[in-house]
């Protein structure tokens, strides 16, 4: 009994650790946390195994295999329409202001967004080792990318909504049969490069399981098995930057609101 409290000991110091200095966590492949969402998507686009690209939301699916900006743009109006259309057409609908919200771009001048839905790409096959996996990429809303890189701000034109969409969290999932043939050889590639994070490398019985951190907080997480393999990367690092970014932003504009009036501190 008491071995076994000590191995379980000995695998929780072995599967979790902080990495330092230049040992970043950095997303799957070529993709990065600074992407935007047409940014991600045009990465994926240049994969060559990739077969199939997908826009998922909570209602549909849609095609990004091959896509360029302008259908894009039209794609994210269809989104709006799709859920909100009779809303939309009303400008004196109560619920736009429980739908929409606005943030003050780099110039100061209030842009709508919505937080309401809800964005995830789809991909598959990414082989690993021969095994096919299936990508899955979610966003989050970081209203400091308008002001830090603007360009990549989505900004669809028939309703004039935005979407200031930055990568958070990238999961790949194989079920395949090969995993019983291969994930030895996935686990061997995953030992190899986040064994400079910690001890990560060492697998008990048939899989291995646990995360690694960074020191910004990003994670990576594995977890493998005979029929399952699955590995996630998170990271806030970039959206806790981008909202410092915005905070600086809004005291700048109001700084300037308020240049040349009297200070009344004195009268305290």
């Amino acid at each position: 009994m008491l071995r076994k409290i000590y191995l379980v000991v000995f695998m929780l110091i072995c599967f979790t650790g902080v990495a330092f200095g230049e040992n970043l966590i950095t997303p799957f492949g070529s993709l990065s946390w600074e992407d935007g969402f047409f940014d991600t998507v045009t990465k994926l686009n240049k994969m060559q195994s990739i077969e199939k690209i997908e826009l998922v939301t909570k209602e549909e699916r849609e095609n990004l295999k091959g896509i360029n900006k302008d259908d894009l743009n039209k794609l994210f109006s269809g989104l709006l329409e799709n859920k909100f259309g009779n809303i939309l057409k009303k400008k004196d609908d109560y619920r736009l202001k429980m739908i929409f919200d606005t943030y003050k771009d780099k110039n100061g001048v209030d842009q709508k967004y919505t937080e309401r839905i809800k964005l995830t790409i789809e991909a598959y096959p990414i082989l690993i080792a021969s095994t096919p996996f299936k990508i899955s990429l979610i966003f989050t809303s970081a209203k400091g990318l308008s002001v830090h890189q603007p360009d990549k701000v989505i900004i669809e034109k028939k309703w004039n909504t935005a979407f200031p969409l930055v990568l958070t969290r990238v999961v790949l999932l194989s079920t395949s049969p090969s995993i019983a043939d291969n994930f030895k050889k996935i686990n061997a590639l995953i030992e190899k490069k986040y064994g400079k994070y910690s001890v990560v490398g060492l697998s008990f019985g048939k899989g291995l399981r646990g995360q690694v951190y960074d020191n910004t907080g990003s994670m990576f997480a594995v977890e493998s098995g005979l029929s399952k393999y699955l590995f996630s990367y998170y990271s806030e690092a970039y959206i806790k930057k981008l909202n410092e970014i915005y905070r600086q932003h809004l005291g700048n504009l109001e700084s300037n609101k308020i240049k040349g009036k009297k200070d009344m501190g004195s009268d305290l």
